[in-house]
């Protein structure tokens, strides 16, 4: 492959992990704004409750649209929440990282270059455990 197409693959896989990263910081933002919301309608609907009651009122119009928004809030909420992306740890650095991502975005390890480590390690120690079990029953049948 040449240095060029190296090139405009890597910039390819920037960008698409760019955009993930930048997707997931924006539904972040989005889930932070509306529990913020949340939080100051139950303010407001304390404030008006609490005049409601000392008025001896059962329930105003306001406190019932308060009270459909925070609904509509908490809705959507859980709607954005059940768009959980999946998680694994980094094989290097040990971090956090969205599993479609192909470079981790802490210490830049591509993910193929550590799975494929990990695969080597661990046939190493297959390959090791098959040697010692050999060993032990070559010694067993003298």
């Amino acid at each position: 492959m040449s240095i060029k197409n190296t090139l405009k693959k890597s910039v390819s896989e920037i960008k698409n992990t760019t955009k993930k990263i930048t997707d997931k910081v924006t539904q972040e933002y989005k889930k932070n704004t509306i529990k913020d919301d949340i939080e100051d309608l139950y303010t407001e609907l304390g404030k008006i409750r609490y005049s409601e009651i000392s008025e001896n009122i059962t329930r105003s119009e306001e406190s019932v649209s308060i009270y459909s928004e925070i609904k509509k809030l908490l809705s959507e909420l859980e709607s954005l929440s059940e768009k959980k992306e999946t998680v694994t740890y980094c094989k290097i650095c040990g971090k956090k990282i969205p599993d479609d991502i192909v470079f981790c975005p802490y210490c830049g390890t591509k993910r193929e270059e550590a799975d494929k480590d990990d695969l080597k390690a661990e046939r190493s120690d297959k390959c090791e455990n098959t040697e010692e079990k050999n060993s032990d029953t070559e010694k067993s049948d003298e």
